[in-house]
């Protein structure tokens, strides 16, 4: 995973606690939907304004959910689910 250190690690109960809590933001800000599908600006057809909104709100859920260190790794990513996924692994 994107180069991690032993103790960057989330593994069993904590990691499980970790990303449930962070679902749980991503669904009340009805947001769960970029990290389960993979939603490009192309791939909508109405409002891309409300789309690029939702997808930065989403993207900034999972940057400040990680450690400094991380975060330029993190934001090369494209699409919002491959953000969640690089991170899930």
């Amino acid at each position: 995973m994107i180069g991690m250190k032993v103790e960057d690690h989330l593994d069993g109960a904590t990691k499980f606690i970790f990303w449930k809590s962070r679902v749980l933001i991503l669904r009340e800000n009805d947001l769960l939907k970029l990290v389960n599908e993979k939603v490009t600006e192309q791939d909508v057809e109405e409002d891309k304004s409300h789309w690029r909104k939702s997808d930065a709100r989403a993207r900034r859920i999972l940057v400040n959910s990680v450690r400094d260190h991380l975060v330029p790794q993190i934001l090369q990513t494209k699409a919002t689910m491959k953000m969640f996924n690089t991170l899930n692994e």
